[in-house]
Protein backbone atom coordinates (compact mmCIF):
# COMPACT_ATOMS: atom_id res chain seq x y z
CA UNK A 1 0.00 0.00 0.00
CA UNK A 2 2.85 2.40 0.72
CA UNK A 3 4.22 1.77 -2.72
CA UNK A 4 0.88 2.64 -4.21
CA UNK A 5 0.75 5.88 -2.21
CA UNK A 6 4.25 6.79 -3.32
CA UNK A 7 3.24 6.19 -6.91
CA UNK A 8 0.14 8.32 -6.49
CA UNK A 9 1.82 11.12 -4.48
CA UNK A 10 5.22 11.82 -5.94
CA UNK A 11 7.76 13.85 -3.97
CA UNK A 12 9.20 17.11 -5.17
CA UNK A 13 12.55 15.45 -5.86
CA UNK A 14 11.06 12.83 -8.09
CA UNK A 15 8.77 15.21 -9.99
CA UNK A 16 10.97 15.11 -13.05
CA UNK A 17 11.07 11.34 -13.06
CA UNK A 18 7.44 10.95 -12.21
CA UNK A 19 5.59 8.35 -14.25
CA UNK A 20 1.86 8.75 -13.75
CA UNK A 21 -0.25 5.70 -13.39
CA UNK A 22 -2.38 4.78 -16.35
CA UNK A 23 -5.55 5.35 -14.36
CA UNK A 24 -5.05 9.19 -14.48
CA UNK A 25 -4.27 10.01 -18.12
CA UNK A 26 -5.35 13.72 -18.04
CA UNK A 27 -3.02 14.93 -15.28
CA UNK A 28 0.03 12.96 -16.33
CA UNK A 29 1.13 14.96 -19.40
CA UNK A 30 0.91 18.41 -17.66
CA UNK A 31 4.13 18.14 -15.65
CA UNK A 32 6.41 16.99 -18.51
CA UNK A 33 4.77 19.43 -20.98
CA UNK A 34 5.23 22.41 -18.70
CA UNK A 35 8.89 21.54 -18.19
CA UNK A 36 9.40 21.08 -21.92
CA UNK A 37 7.46 24.25 -22.60
CA UNK A 38 9.63 26.17 -20.14
CA UNK A 39 12.79 24.76 -21.70
CA UNK A 40 11.51 25.64 -25.18
CA UNK A 41 10.48 29.10 -24.04
CA UNK A 42 13.91 29.58 -22.43
CA UNK A 43 15.64 28.44 -25.61
CA UNK A 44 13.48 30.80 -27.73
CA UNK A 45 14.16 33.71 -25.37
CA UNK A 46 17.90 33.01 -25.51
CA UNK A 47 17.74 32.99 -29.32
CA UNK A 48 15.79 36.26 -29.32
CA UNK A 49 18.30 37.76 -26.91
CA UNK A 50 21.18 36.71 -29.17
CA UNK A 51 19.35 38.11 -32.21
CA UNK A 52 18.69 41.41 -30.40
CA UNK A 53 22.31 41.63 -29.28
CA UNK A 54 23.45 41.01 -32.86
CA UNK A 55 21.03 43.65 -34.15
CA UNK A 56 22.27 46.08 -31.49
CA UNK A 57 25.90 45.42 -32.49
CA UNK A 58 24.99 45.98 -36.14
CA UNK A 59 23.26 49.29 -35.28
CA UNK A 60 26.22 50.37 -33.18
CA UNK A 61 28.56 49.62 -36.07
CA UNK A 62 26.31 51.57 -38.45
CA UNK A 63 26.20 54.48 -36.01
CA UNK A 64 29.98 54.38 -35.57
CA UNK A 65 30.44 54.36 -39.35
CA UNK A 66 27.98 57.24 -39.72
CA UNK A 67 29.70 59.21 -36.94
CA UNK A 68 33.10 58.61 -38.52
CA UNK A 69 31.75 59.70 -41.90
CA UNK A 70 30.25 62.87 -40.39
CA UNK A 71 33.50 63.57 -38.52
CA UNK A 72 35.44 63.16 -41.77
CA UNK A 73 33.05 65.58 -43.50
CA UNK A 74 33.39 68.06 -40.63
CA UNK A 75 37.19 67.80 -40.73
CA UNK A 76 37.14 68.32 -44.50
CA UNK A 77 34.90 71.37 -44.11
CA UNK A 78 37.13 72.72 -41.34
CA UNK A 79 40.17 72.24 -43.58
CA UNK A 80 38.40 74.03 -46.45
CA UNK A 81 37.38 76.88 -44.15
CA UNK A 82 40.93 77.15 -42.82
CA UNK A 83 42.32 77.28 -46.36
CA UNK A 84 39.69 79.85 -47.35
CA UNK A 85 40.51 81.92 -44.26
CA UNK A 86 44.24 81.80 -45.05
CA UNK A 87 43.57 82.75 -48.68
CA UNK A 88 41.36 85.67 -47.64
CA UNK A 89 43.92 86.82 -45.08
CA UNK A 90 46.64 86.73 -47.75
CA UNK A 91 44.44 88.62 -50.23
CA UNK A 92 43.61 91.18 -47.55
CA UNK A 93 47.28 91.55 -46.63
CA UNK A 94 48.19 92.09 -50.30
CA UNK A 95 45.36 94.60 -50.76
CA UNK A 96 46.47 96.53 -47.69
CA UNK A 97 50.06 96.46 -48.90
CA UNK A 98 49.01 97.66 -52.38
CA UNK A 99 46.82 100.38 -50.83
CA UNK A 100 49.70 101.58 -48.63
CA UNK A 101 52.01 101.68 -51.65
CA UNK A 102 49.44 103.68 -53.62
CA UNK A 103 49.03 106.03 -50.66
CA UNK A 104 52.82 106.56 -50.43
CA UNK A 105 53.02 107.19 -54.18
CA UNK A 106 50.08 109.60 -54.02
CA UNK A 107 51.67 111.50 -51.10
CA UNK A 108 54.99 111.67 -52.95
CA UNK A 109 53.25 113.03 -56.03
CA UNK A 110 51.36 115.60 -53.97
CA UNK A 111 54.57 116.59 -52.19
CA UNK A 112 56.33 117.02 -55.54
CA UNK A 113 53.44 119.08 -56.92
CA UNK A 114 53.44 121.20 -53.78
CA UNK A 115 57.19 121.77 -54.04
CA UNK A 116 56.88 122.65 -57.74
CA UNK A 117 54.10 125.12 -56.96
CA UNK A 118 56.20 126.70 -54.23
CA UNK A 119 59.18 126.98 -56.57
CA UNK A 120 57.00 128.57 -59.24
CA UNK A 121 55.54 131.01 -56.72
CA UNK A 122 59.03 131.93 -55.54
CA UNK A 123 60.14 132.50 -59.12
CA UNK A 124 57.03 134.56 -59.82
CA UNK A 125 57.62 136.66 -56.71
CA UNK A 126 61.25 137.27 -57.71
CA UNK A 127 60.07 138.65 -61.02
CA UNK A 128 60.94 137.80 -64.61
CA UNK A 129 63.73 140.39 -64.91
CA UNK A 130 65.97 138.97 -62.20
CA UNK A 131 69.24 137.46 -63.21
CA UNK A 132 68.10 133.93 -62.35
CA UNK A 133 66.89 131.85 -65.23
CA UNK A 134 63.58 130.00 -64.99
CA UNK A 135 63.75 126.21 -64.62
CA UNK A 136 62.25 125.83 -68.09
CA UNK A 137 64.89 128.13 -69.53
CA UNK A 138 67.61 126.14 -67.77
CA UNK A 139 66.30 122.92 -69.29
CA UNK A 140 66.12 124.52 -72.72
CA UNK A 141 69.68 125.74 -72.41
CA UNK A 142 70.90 122.27 -71.48
CA UNK A 143 68.92 120.45 -74.18
CA UNK A 144 68.80 121.32 -77.86
CA UNK A 145 65.43 122.60 -79.04
CA UNK A 146 63.36 119.59 -79.93
CA UNK A 147 59.98 121.08 -79.27
CA UNK A 148 57.85 122.87 -81.83
CA UNK A 149 58.29 126.65 -81.81
CA UNK A 150 55.93 128.45 -79.48
CA UNK A 151 53.45 130.81 -81.19
CA UNK A 152 53.94 134.50 -80.58
CA UNK A 153 50.98 136.66 -79.75
CA UNK A 154 50.75 140.21 -81.06
CA UNK A 155 48.74 142.55 -78.93
CA UNK A 156 46.42 144.74 -80.94
CA UNK A 157 46.03 148.33 -79.98
CA UNK A 158 42.49 149.58 -79.40
CA UNK A 159 40.90 151.27 -82.38
CA UNK A 160 39.65 154.81 -82.12
CA UNK A 161 35.91 155.02 -81.63
CA UNK A 162 33.20 155.55 -79.06
CA UNK A 163 33.78 154.02 -75.68
CA UNK A 164 30.18 152.79 -75.52
CA UNK A 165 28.62 151.15 -78.51
CA UNK A 166 24.93 150.97 -79.21
CA UNK A 167 23.60 147.40 -79.45
CA UNK A 168 20.15 147.61 -81.01
CA UNK A 169 19.09 144.04 -80.18
CA UNK A 170 19.22 144.60 -76.43
CA UNK A 171 16.67 146.91 -74.88
CA UNK A 172 14.99 147.60 -71.59
CA UNK A 173 11.33 146.80 -71.06
CA UNK A 174 9.30 149.52 -72.64
CA UNK A 175 11.44 149.66 -75.79
CA UNK A 176 14.16 151.97 -74.45
CA UNK A 177 17.65 151.02 -75.62
CA UNK A 178 20.42 150.47 -73.08
CA UNK A 179 22.98 153.35 -73.28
Amino acid sequence: QQQQQQQQLPSVQSAVEFQPPTSQPLLAPLVPLSTRALEEKTRLLEQQLIALQNAQRAQEQLLRAKIQQEQAIIQQQQQQLLQQKQRLEEETRLRIQRFEQEQRLFRQQQQQQFQQQQQQQQLFQQGPFKSQALPLQQQQQQQPLQQAPQPTFIQELPRPGPAVQFIPSVSLPGGKPIP
